[in-house]
C-alpha cells in the first residue's frame, strides 16, 4: 500500500541500554492484564504516567485515560531515564505505559476508536525488548520497529501482534493530546492524506470484519 502516513519514525533515538535498564527496575513491580480483550490473556500492562497515578491500567474513562488528571505512577519515579525519554516530549501525556507480551503470546487483530492524529491524539511506540520473530502488524503490513526508535502508528488502523520469539516483548507506549510541536512532526503531506486515510481506514475495518466473520464460520 502507498504511503498514506500511517506510521512516521520521528526524530529521536534512546539508549537502548539505558532504556533495558530501567525496564528491569520496572519488572520488580506486579504488571497488570490488560483490561480489554483483544488478547490471549497474557497482555500484560504497567503504567508510568497514567489519571490518579495509578500503576493499574483499568481503561477507565471515556476514552480509557481515565477521569483523574494524569500524573506519574511510583514506577516512573524509580526510573530516571524513563523521565528523560518522556521530558523528551512537548505535549501533553494523556497516558505513558509499558506493554509486555510474554513468549508464545499474541495481541488479537483490532483497532482503537480514536488513536490517530487525525482525531488529536498521538500514539509513540518505543520499543524497548525485541525480537526479529516478533510479528506485529498495523494495517496489514508487517512493522519491524526496533530497540530505542520512536515510532508514531495510527492504531485505528487493525493491527495486531504475534510474540514468536523466546524473549518477553516490551514497549513503551506513550499517549500525547496533539498540539502544535507534536503536529510538526508528522510528515509535510500529513493533511493532504487525510481523506485517504479515512477512505482507507473503513476498508480495513471492513476487510478485518469479513476475516473474523469467516473465521467464526470456519470454526463452527
Amino acid at each position: 500500500m502507498f504511503d498514506i502516513n500511517i506510521v512516521h519514525r520521528l526524530p529521536f533515538f534512546f539508549d537502548a541500554n539505558l532504556l533495558l535498564e530501567d525496564l528491569a527496575k520496572a519488572e520488580n513491580h506486579q504488571m497488570y492484564t490488560h483490561p480489554l480483550k483483544y488478547h490471549d490473556g497474557n497482555w500484560k500492562t504497567l503504567n508510568l504516567i497514567y489519571a490518579g497515578g495509578r500503576v493499574n491500567y483499568d481503561h477507565s474513562g471515556d476514552l480509557g485515560y481515565g477521569d483523574e488528571p494524569a500524573i506519574p505512577t511510583i514506577v516512573l519515579n524509580e526510573c530516571a531515564y524513563f523521565q528523560k525519554v518522556l521530558d523528551s516530549f512537548k505535549a501533553p501525556i494523556l497516558m505513558a505505559r509499558l506493554s509486555a507480551l510474554p513468549p508464545g503470546s499474541k495481541v488479537l487483530p483490532h483497532y482503537d476508536p480514536v488513536e490517530s492524529a487525525d482525531f488529536g491524539y498521538l500514539r509513540i511506540h518505543i520499543p524497548i525488548r525485541t525480537d526479529k520473530n516478533v510479528k506485529f502488524r498495523l494495517g496489514f503490513v508487517r512493522r519491524k520497529w526496533q530497540q530505542g526508535e520512536c515510532w508514531y502508528g495510527d492504531f485505528t488502523f487493525p493491527h495486531s501482534v504475534m510474540n514468536d520469539s523466546d524473549i518477553s516483548r516490551v514497549h513503551l507506549i506513550v499517549d500525547l493530546q496533539l498540539n502544535d510541536w507534536a503536529k510538526a512532526l508528522l510528515p509535510k503531506d500529513f493533511e493532504e492524506n487525510r481523506q485517504l486515510r479515512e477512505r482507507f481506514r473503513k476498508i480495513h475495518k471492513n476487510i478485518l470484519w469479513y476475516k473474523n466473520r469467516i473465521k467464526g464460520l470456519i470454526s463452527k
